[in-house]
């Protein structure tokens, strides 16, 4: 899942840390798990892009999907 947010001089979009969240939010919804399914290992990686008076951040949260079986 992603997340991103753009700033003018500092100015708009989330938090780190709510930016962390929304990835791993999308990730999660993106998985579409069933009862016995989990998701091990998340990772979040933070991609950021400066321009003279903005930025642009983007969040990348990747995990492995796993299934319990009996």
């Amino acid at each position: 899942g992603s997340s991103k947010q753009f700033y003018v001089l500092g100015i708009g979009g989330l938090s780190k840390k709510s930016l962390r969240e929304s990835a791993i939010s999308d990730m999660v919804k993106n998985a579409e798990l069933t009862g016995s399914q989990a998701i091990i290992n998340t990772n979040v990686q933070f991609k950021n892009a400066f321009y003279l008076v903005a930025a642009n951040c983007k969040a990348e949260a990747t995990g492995v999907v796993i299934e319990f079986t009996d």
